[in-house]
């Protein structure tokens, strides 16, 4: 067993108010489309094309948002706990309340679905997404993933 190394946010939200898929993928480009060196007009469009063609996964009330794309010039990755719940219409009919989202430059795949990958491993802690869904801000977030948390220990 070993400390995962590459799980860590650029940006934490807590309690985002969005109703819908649209309402996130705004939000959510607003605040990174600094970091990923492109305008939030142009990353929004991105995203809600990706987000339209499949590019959210969903798994317990968790939704996984990836993305590569040419106009990332950054990596930069975002949790985000929901004030409600969005429908997005999953097979198995849960509602989300978590949000996560990975974008990274075309030319880094690799170390887009490694981290994918190690997030995703996390997120299955059922304890950990309890206390990030009864967290009240984005400190105390950021506080759960710090590596001396017992769910920092990969599986």
């Amino acid at each position: 067993m070993g400390i995962i190394k590459h799980v860590d946010f650029d940006f934490y939200l807590n309690r985002v108010k969005a109703k819908t898929t649209k309402r996130i993928m705004q939000i959510i480009s607003r605040e990174l489309a600094p970091q990923c060196s492109i305008s939030s007009e142009l990353l929004e469009d991105i995203c809600s094309v990706r987000a339209a063609s499949g590019g959210i996964c969903v798994e317990n009330g968790i939704a996984f948002f990836d993305m590569t794309s040419k106009f990332v010039k950054q990596p930069v990755g975002v949790i985000a706990t929901l004030d409600g719940k969005i429908d997005l219409k999953t097979p198995d009919d849960r509602q989300v309340d978590l949000f996560v989202g990975v974008l990274s430059p075309s030319s880094g795949v690799s170390n887009h679905l490694q981290h994918l990958s190690a997030i995703v491993r996390l997120l299955r802690s059922e304890e950990l997404c309890r206390a990030l869904r009864s967290s009240r801000s984005c400190d105390e977030m950021k506080a759960l993933f710090m590596p001396t948390q017992d769910w920092m220990v990969a599986a």
